[in-house]
């Protein structure tokens, strides 16, 4: 590896040595676009780690992200800044306490697979390792177009994004003890499509022996955003080709397209930047050019349903997974913010206006779910208006995104013989950015807790949320270390005993977990979306 320089930080009265930007893998660039990460060669000279490298090239989602509440509490994408060279690093670990080798946490960002960056400041590495005695690891990986497109072929096999994960997590397996770290010892945390990933990890015949257990936040394997098979890879990639200018052929005169080495190397000579704009052009359009992990063969040997329902898991015995009480609200708010003005404004707004919006957000195909959903979520209600649609599409997607998700995970992990420690974040954070009408804990609310941000900025928070967020390291931290959680009245999920623990500001209450029955209309969506994704549209 060679030498590598970093510098040093303080949090909570401790020395901290960070590095950032520790290369991991070869550039992803020229030759190397759309190949696997290949490895290093040793340095020459001392790497100095001490400045931040940049995100990977990411679509910047210049509408949804104008939505989002200016805050610190969230990442500015449109000033982000990305790169082709992007496989990187931070490390962070103690410096006082290193005679033995140190529980390392790994994170994996989030960000739907297609933006996200591990420079973000409330990604706070060094209080999170100067407060639990850990290594603490963050990694950049590839992102849509640069990471997820695919030939559905070996000239691009896809899921380049989840196999720069493995290589980092190899690389740190290998160069980690010299940091301070235990090899033996490496647990993977992330929120979002980070949580998704590390659920694939848990499922991937490449991934095993390359770290002990997992974190998943807001996000596993079963979370059905990412439906998509190989099936459609070819289609996303012609469109791309078509918008570059770069030939292709059909196969035996069929209308699958066939890609010779030729289109590949000819995409590599298109510029980045103009790849990215293609990218945002095709994600307006429809659901098939977006651009996700696929069933490729090797790292996904088999769709990731079929794997945890079939319990086809690695050797990690422990999984702490769990969400917030109101993750439906983000994504509500990014559809519909209208919906979340006054109760006046709101009283004039009505069930057909909404679903009028609805179709004007996102891809073509989408439409098609929103005729189906809201007779089936509104039927209930005598009289439905705005306020109660927008309550009951929080519940929807809350449900069919993450409770039922994870109540089957539960079932599959705990049937294998394992242990799942469930949580949910139920208290909203007083000096919340968001509109006072959007309650509960939301999507990504719980990151400013894990990451320490309330002791770094204490006047920004209440004494009860200090206390929280102190709650919520130690509860990581533990499991990360022990495969517990810190407070003992936190048990497993088990075949038998099927709990929640639920984290608010003034108690943390154990609950059992609602009927299965419930996740019915999540069946019921799930099978809807995977007929019209069988369906090609050009």
């Amino acid at each position: 590896m060679g030498t590598i320089e970093g510098k040093v930080e303080y949090r909570v009265g401790k020395q901290i040595a960070t590095f950032l930007g520790v290369p991991y893998a070869k550039p992803a660039i020229g030759s190397l676009r759309f190949e696997k990460p290949q490895n290093l060669t040793k340095f020459d000279q001392i790497y100095r780690a001490t400045v931040e490298k940049p995100a990977c090239l990411q679509w910047k989602g210049k509408n949804q992200v104008a939505r989002l509440p200016k805050s610190e509490l969230f990442p500015d994408f449109h000033a982000v800044n990305d790169s082709e060279d992007c496989l990187y690093l931070n490390i962070y670990a103690p410096i006082e306490t290193r005679d033995k080798p140190k529980t390392v946490m790994v994170w994996i960002h989030g960000g739907a697979f297609l933006r996200g960056f591990i420079n973000f400041h409330v990604y706070d590495g060094a209080m999170l390792s100067a407060f639990g005695e850990v290594v603490v690891v963050f990694v950049s990986y590839r992102l849509g177009i640069m990471g997820f497109m695919s030939a559905g072929e070996k000239q691009l096999p896809g899921n380049l994004g989840l196999l720069d994960q493995v290589f980092a997590l190899k690389w740190i397996r290998a160069n980690i003890y010299a940091f301070g770290g235990d090899p033996n010892k490496i647990v993977l945390f992330g929120q979002g499509s980070g949580a998704v990933s590390i659920g694939y990890h848990l499922i991937s015949p490449l991934s095993q022996h390359l770290f002990q257990r997992a974190i998943m936040q807001s996000g596993n394997p079963l979370s059905p955003t990412f439906l998509l098979g190989s099936g459609s890879a070819p289609y996303k990639l012609e469109k791309v080709a078509k918008r570059s200018g770069c030939s292709f052929s059909k196969k035996n005169q069929s209308f699958l397209p066939k890609f010779e080495n030729a289109t590949i190397d000819c995409l590599r000579q298109v510029s980045a930047n103009s790849l990215i704009l293609f990218q945002e052009e095709l994600l307006n359009q429809t659901i098939d050019t977006v651009f996700y992990p696929i069933e490729d063969g090797e790292f996904l040997n088999r769709h990731p349903f079929d794997s945890v329902y079939l319990q086809k898991f690695g050797s990690q015995q422990e999984v702490l997974m769990g969400r917030n009480s109101n993750e439906g609200s983000f994504y509500v708010w990014l559809a519909l913010p209208f919906l979340y003005l006054d109760s006046k404004k709101i009283s004039n707004v009505t069930i057909e206006e909404i679903k009028d919006e609805l179709k004007e957000f996102g891809p073509r195909k989408a439409r098609q779910y929103y005729e189906h959903l809201f007779p089936s979520i509104l039927s209930k209600f005598k009289k439905p208006n705005a306020t109660i649609a927008r309550k009951e599409l929080e519940k929807l997607i809350q449900k069919v995104f993450f409770t039922c998700p994870e109540m089957k995970f539960i079932d599959a992990f705990t049937n294998a013989g394992k242990r799942v420690y469930y949580y949910e974040l139920a208290h909203e954070t007083e000096n919340s950015p968001w509109p006072k009408s959007m309650t509960g804990s939301k999507h990504f609310d719980e990151i400013q807790y894990i990451f320490g941000h309330p002791l770094t900025q204490p006047r920004k928070y209440t004494f009860q949320e200090i206390q929280l967020s102190l709650d919520l390291m130690r509860n990581w931290i533990s499991f990360a270390k022990t495969g517990k959680p810190y407070l003992k009245k936190w048990t497993a999920n088990s075949v038998k005993s099927k709990s929640k623990f639920v984290f608010d500001k003034y108690n943390y209450q154990v609950f059992n977990r609602f009927n299965a029955s419930e996740c019915a209309l999540h069946d019921e969506v799930v099978t809807v979306a995977a007929s019209i994704l069988r369906y090609y549209d050009d």
